[in-house]
């Protein structure tokens, strides 16, 4: 028997569409939610448009192994291994030369940083 395990890309997180005009508290209280990222008037702090359909749109790349001699690829979780980064949940989105895209939360936003490859370590479940 073969058993798949997807690590989450962010697992503290979850993404939620919801219109700010509609009541959003029940968000807010729902079973297992910790906390909403909110901006500094208390409400709930969007992600970029268009942010949650590009991590669903690399799902599928994510779930292909890289090759055998591939270092980092687009989809690989990790996390920066120096700087403010450090221990960021975040994925490799592009990889160029010796640098790498990745996408992460930061300040309650979906960020895109380039920094050097040798800068990343592999993120465990």
């Amino acid at each position: 028997m073969t058993r798949t395990v997807q690590i989450p890309l962010f697992s503290a997180y979850c993404f939620v569409r919801l219109d700010l005009r509609d009541p959003w508290y029940p968000v807010r209280y729902a079973p297992g939610v910790f906390k909403l990222l909110l901006d500094a008037e208390g409400w709930p702090q969007p992600v970029a448009r268009g942010a949650v359909e590009t991590l669903e749109a690399t799902e599928a790349v994510r779930a292909t192994p890289p090759p055998d001699n591939a270092s980092w690829a687009p989809g690989m979780p990790c996390r920066a291994a120096v700087s403010a980064l450090k221990d960021v949940d975040a994925v490799v989105t592009d990889v160029r030369g010796s640098t790498a895209t990745i996408s992460l939360i930061m300040l309650g936003h979906m960020r895109a940083v380039t920094v050097p490859i040798d800068c990343l370590v592999a993120r465990e479940g």
